[in-house]
């Protein structure tokens, strides 16, 4: 799945912009959430859902495809990637898919506030 998130990130670099890779990440998104969830990764479950919630809001045109929103995605292939390694440092890599959940959550925010909304983002998880 990592692979293939790196991969839409990518392809959301192109101009113009395809529709199509932030619907193939956004599915990707949901499938870490599912899985996150049925193997008892909790922080895996909540980038998943953060990132589907993201990945929405762009396929939506409520958040523009921004070196920052494609960076975004791509940490969080690698986030996942490094959670696989077979010498991972498994609390390292939690905290920091964490913090990647966090910063997608901000990153909605940020565009719901642009554009009249006022959804209340948590403090970063330590």
């Amino acid at each position: 799945m990592a692979d293939d998130l790196a991969e839409c990130a990518e392809a959301l670099r192109s101009t113009p912009f395809p529709p199509e890779a932030s619907q193939k990440a956004y599915s990707i998104a949901h499938s870490l959430h599912g899985a996150g969830t049925m193997y008892g990764f909790p922080q895996v479950t909540e980038m998943g859902a953060s990132l589907e919630k993201m990945l929405k809001a762009l396929a939506a045109g409520r958040l523009a495809p921004t070196p920052a929103v494609i960076e975004l995605v791509d940490s969080c292939a690698n986030a996942l990637r490094g959670l696989a390694e077979a010498d991972c440092d498994e609390e390292t890599s939690t905290a920091a898919i964490s913090r990647l959940a966090w910063k997608c959550e901000c990153t909605i925010h940020e565009s719901d506030t642009r554009i009249g909304g006022s959804a209340e983002v948590s403090p970063p998880p330590a």
